[in-house]
């Protein structure tokens, strides 16, 4: 069977694109790195094609090559997320490796495959991801920086009642030093109620993504496994469905 090469490079430059776009769903759109990223594993392929790499030396690749689009697309924020991800796009990844000599002459069935596992893709890490999931929480206020394991929760909506802004919870014994509070937020809970003084951050990430501004109220103690220092609300992670 002949294969075109501007063919293969655009079959792959359109699946690789999807698939970057499907596995990153939950960071804010970054079109450009995942451009770039699609251009390099379709460059890779089309070099391993004109090579005649194939058979298990072709295999090799397929881990390195993932791994870079990942990092090019969307920077590690932790090992675990990184391997999750990893592991979607792999799994996408031999699916469609295997059948692409036979789906390049069925164009159409192809392209439907890619939509179908695409928008599949989307919705299966939409839905997980509104379920309790653990991140990594940057707190920066000046020079002092602090990271402490954090858990999204979307029973938690605590905002500050002048300024609307959200609320993130953090036991006060992972912030040491920090400045003092200015913002009074009154809390509710099933069998106490009072204040807590809340300060704003230059700067809070989430998984190494920016969010929108947001309010650190140092609490003694919260529910929740000793672990798990910080309670984010889920509007702060929340983002909005896009196609690509």
């Amino acid at each position: 069977m002949s294969v075109y090469m501007d063919l293969y490079f655009a079959v792959n430059l359109l699946m690789v694109y999807l698939l970057l776009s499907a596995v990153g769903s939950r960071f804010r759109p970054r079109r450009g790195r995942r451009l770039l990223a699609a251009l390099f594993g379709s460059l890779c392929a089309c070099g391993t094609l004109f090579l005649g790499i194939f058979g298990w030396k072709r295999l090799l690749l397929v881990l390195p090559v993932a791994s870079m689009m990942l990092m090019i697309a969307h920077p590690p924020a932790s090992a675990e997320s990184f391997a999750r991800d990893l592991f979607y796009l792999l799994c996408c990844s031999f699916f469609f490796s295997g059948l692409l000599p036979f789906l390049l002459v069925y164009l159409r069935l192809w392209l439907l495959c890619v939509a179908l596992t695409y928008f599949g893709l989307r919705a299966f890490l939409f839905f997980w991801g509104r379920r309790r999931r653990q991140v990594l929480l940057q707190i920066r206020v000046g020079d002092a920086c602090w990271k402490v394991p954090a858990l999204v929760d979307s029973g938690s909506s605590l905002r500050d009642p002048i300024t609307g802004l959200p609320v993130i919870l953090v036991r006060r014994s992972s912030l040491p030093g920090h400045p003092g509070g200015s913002y009074p937020i009154p809390y509710h809970t099933v069998d106490s109620h009072g204040l807590l003084m809340a300060f704003r951050p230059d700067r809070v990430c989430i998984d190494a993504e920016p969010v929108s501004a947001a309010l650190i109220a140092p609490a003694p103690d919260f529910p929740g496994p000793s672990a798990i220092q910080a309670i984010i609300p889920e509007a702060l992670t929340a983002v909005p469905f896009t196609l690509l």
